[in-house]
């Protein structure tokens, strides 16, 4: 008798023992709930603050170039970079307001660049929409600066993929700063030396990039 009086107690025993054992399930609370599924979804790399980007394009702020990112904040990006344009090296330096849509983004930018600079053949892109000034022709001659100082707003469309990969499509517009800083060759007459009242021309560009 005083065996079988046992036998309750060790069943109780068991249960209890295999009840603590069983994970907890999330879904019983709400709030660990919401953190579990947040950690299923997918961040598609938005949460990576660095990107290392090859940039190429038609008078893009660094010209043939690399541009370094980074992202204090997810909406948020700064950007340098260096390259060559078509008369010599370019610095170029940007902010970045960015609107995350899962792998997708799209971003406006503000920001400085500097290079030498000549106005040759702006004419022959898409002049009826973009060229607001600065063309030369054939009998003029063309304004050029060793340092020109453009300012450049931008808008791209920039995605992510799960490789570590980013690639961005930009288009902008770019404006000299400094009209007045153009160069005369040596030696030749003043009234052949090219002067400017400003510059603007549009710009467009293509980046590949490394996200850490």
């Amino acid at each position: 008798m005083k065996g079988l009086s046992v036998l309750p107690v060790l069943a109780l025993l068991v249960l209890s023992r295999s009840a603590a054992a069983e994970p907890e399930d999330p879904l019983r609370d709400p709030e660990k709930a919401r953190v579990a599924q947040k950690r299923r979804e997918p961040t598609y790399g938005w949460e990576r603050p660095f990107a290392l980007s090859l940039n190429a394009g038609y008078r893009n702020p660094t010209g043939l170039g690399l541009s370094f990112e980074a992202a204090p904040i997810r909406f948020l990006a700064l950007e340098a970079g260096a390259g060559f344009g078509s008369e010599g090296p370019q610095l170029a330096g940007m902010l970045r307001l960015r609107i995350q849509a899962r792998s997708n983004a799209l971003s406006l930018g503000a920001g400085l660049s500097r290079g030498p600079f000549r106005a040759q053949d702006d004419c022959f892109f898409l002049t009826f929409l973009f060229r607001f000034g600065g063309c030369a022709s054939d009998e003029e001659p063309e304004p050029e600066w060793d340092a020109a100082v453009f300012r450049n707003f931008e808008l791209s469309i920039d995605r992510r993929t799960a490789w570590s990969t980013q690639f961005r499509f930009f288009f902008g517009v770019t404006t000299i700063l400094n009209p007045e800083d153009t160069i005369c060759d040596a030696g030749q007459p003043p009234e052949r030396c090219a002067t400017s009242d400003g510059f603007t021309s549009l710009y467009l560009g293509l980046a590949f990039g490394f996200v850490p």
